[in-house]
């Protein structure tokens, strides 16, 4: 595994051999509008025209056992 290289999930490094756009996007970003200016310019036709990656902080939780287990 090579270091220093942004991580793919299988489907956004499969987008990404296939031609398909893959845009990051931050938390709080519309993706949605992100999508339909992209729909507006060029004609697409059926299937996946693009791959929005959002990357979010997972929530942990500290976890302690009870005294009655």
């Amino acid at each position: 595994m090579r270091y220093g290289r942004p991580l793919l999930s299988p489907g956004a490094s499969l987008a990404k051999s296939a031609g398909v756009p893959v845009i990051d996007c931050k938390a709080g970003e519309r993706k949605h509008l992100i999508a339909e200016e992209y729909l507006a310019e060029p004609p697409v036709g059926p299937g996946v025209f693009m791959v929005l990656v959002a990357r979010a902080p997972a929530t942990v939780w500290e976890v302690t056992r009870s005294a009655r287990g």
